[in-house]
């Protein structure tokens, strides 16, 4: 399994990167960026089976650019891994298609979220 992450806090793309290596032996590849326009560059040439992306990162945020990425393959699977509890968020993201929305404080459920779908 591909996955992008996309992070721009360095210590937080550490921590996610440990626990998918650590509970998910199909992880084959985690391709890493903390810019929302070279997500969506990223996105085309390795075409991820699943993109982790925040929502504040650099260039363009984080659902402008899974939005993007949603235009290029309805299909694509992205998790908007954020911080931002305030509903619109959530709700901004369900509306742009994406499979999860899960916060930060809740990492440890990442894997089964992706197992999930």
């Amino acid at each position: 399994m591909t996955i992008l992450l996309i992070e721009d806090n360095l210590k937080t793309r550490a921590a996610i990167k440990r626990i998918l290596e650590q509970n998910l032996t199909e992880v084959t590849e985690i391709i890493e960026s903390d810019d929302g326009k070279k997500a969506v560059s990223l996105y085309k040439k390795h075409k991820p089976e699943w993109v982790l992306m925040d929502i504040n990162i650099k260039s363009q945020d984080g659902l402008t650019a899974a939005s993007e990425i949603l235009t290029l393959n309805k299909d694509a699977k992205i998790v908007i891994v954020t911080m931002y509890r305030e509903t619109e968020y959530r709700d901004a993201s369900e509306s742009i298609g994406v499979h999860g929305f899960l916060l930060k404080e809740n990492l440890l459920e990442l894997p089964d979220l992706l197992n999930r779908n």
